[in-house]
């Protein structure tokens, strides 16, 4: 189903109102009373305006414009809030304010200026509402109130002051949060930004890269590597300096770019490997590498094993005068660990060579992060052939978790 399914409908709703309105009008036309149909159409040219909504889906052409809408929809609900707590604000003045009013005009009842700013609660929260919004001017409001007493006038001040310098500044400073977050949350502007600023920075490593290419051979050697790693005015020094990387690491990072080992960097290894240094450490590197060296102890231990299995074969063809000694530990610890390795149990018995090499050619598997400890290891290949048994009740020792 296309994207675009529920904006068809919309276009395919507005033609069938559309012919409904030409049917009518054909009808009414044949008719000498046509006042009901010429209802209809008039109900029916109202529902036209929907074809407004269709606009809405060219907003996606335009970003600027989508956000700003978006920015707008999403503060209503912060605009709610402000005009209730602008309302409260008021409402608590205009009640002062009225009754002051109200008790000088019983004594001065020829102040037609007062009463037509505060004779009553609804005039005094109009007229407030007009000093904070620019209606009229603050001072030509304050000047009745002043008549009254001094305090009020001050009182009206500090009404002013306190809504433009407090609550004016806190609200707009959740709208700008609210139209931050709205326009970070826009997938598309989101996507296109990071578009963006990935072929902008793939754009400044070519830069770096035709800067270090002397020769315009389109790779770049390791001695020109190394160079520019020991200039301070290159850019590369730069880069690598804010990834805290030192020249020192020359050789290390040069091994790293160069994947095809060629013994040469082109652009396209370059970029990529400024790509993958570029930002720190994320958790799913972390887990990648844990997961690795899980694997590789696992087919270490697979490879001792063998390796056990084949001298055990040897000294049984032999068939030695003393005791043979066996080389690493014994094949019941390395059970052990690798079971501990992998969570799971396998059999101890003789593992062939030809299933060793299929089962290492095969993927790895996840294990929890543990390993043999190598000098129990070392420990157990001087052990010899009368002790195994002894060897074989301490293998909980030949166990570590990292």
């Amino acid at each position: 189903r296309s994207h675009l399914f529920r904006w068809n409908l919309m276009d395919l709703a507005l033609v069938v109102v559309s012919l409904v309105e030409l049917a009518l009008g054909a009808a009414s036309g044949f008719k000498s009373d046509g006042h009901q149909e010429l209802t209809y159409v008039r109900i029916i040219r109202i529902a036209r305006t929907a074809r407004i909504f269709r606009v809405m889906h060219a907003l996606r052409e335009f970003s600027a414009l989508r956000i700003l809408l978006w920015c707008v929809i999403s503060t209503m609900r912060s605009l709610i809030w402000t005009l209730l707590l602008l309302t409260v604000i008021m409402y608590v003045f205009s009640i002062m304010f009225t009754q002051a009013a109200n008790t000088y005009m019983l004594t001065h009842s020829n102040d037609t200026e007062l009463r037509r700013y505060y004779g009553s609660l609804w005039r005094s929260g109009y007229t407030l509402f007009k000093a904070v919004t620019g209606g009229v001017s603050w001072e030509d409001v304050s000047t009745p109130l002043g008549r009254i007493h001094s305090t009020m006038e001050c009182i009206f001040i500090v009404f002013i002051s306190f809504i433009y310098f407090a609550v004016l500044n806190v609200v707009t400073g959740v709208f700008c949060q609210s139209a931050i977050e709205s326009a970070n949350h826009d997938k598309d502007m989101v996507v296109q930004q990071q578009v963006a600023n990935k072929q902008m920075y793939k754009e400044q490593l070519e830069d770096v890269f035709r800067s270090l290419d002397s020769d315009d051979s389109g790779a770049v050697t390791f001695s020109m590597f190394e160079e520019a790693l020991l200039n301070e005015d290159n850019q590369l020094k730069a880069y690598l300096d804010s990834l805290g990387i030192l020249p020192d690491d020359a050789w290390n990072l040069f091994r790293l770019m160069d994947t095809d080992e060629s013994d040469d960097i082109q652009m396209e290894e370059f970029v990529q490997a400024c790509l993958r240094l570029r930002g720190a450490a994320r958790a799913i590197d972390s887990h990648i590498m844990m997961y690795e060296s899980r694997w590789t102890m696992r087919k270490i231990i697979d490879l001792q094993l063998m390796l056990n299995d084949i001298a055990d074969l040897i000294a049984g063809q032999r068939a030695p005068a003393k005791p043979t000694r066996r080389i690493g530990p014994t094949r019941h610890s390395l059970a052990v660990a690798r079971a501990s390795l992998g969570h799971q149990s396998f059999h101890t018995s003789s593992v062939k060579s030809g299933s060793s090499h299929a089962e290492a050619q095969g993927g790895p598997r996840p294990s929890p992060r543990t390993c043999v400890s190598r000098t129990s290891v070392a420990s157990q290949s001087s052990v010899p052939g009368d002790e195994q048994e002894e060897a074989s009740q301490e293998e909980g020792k030949d166990i570590i978790d990292i």
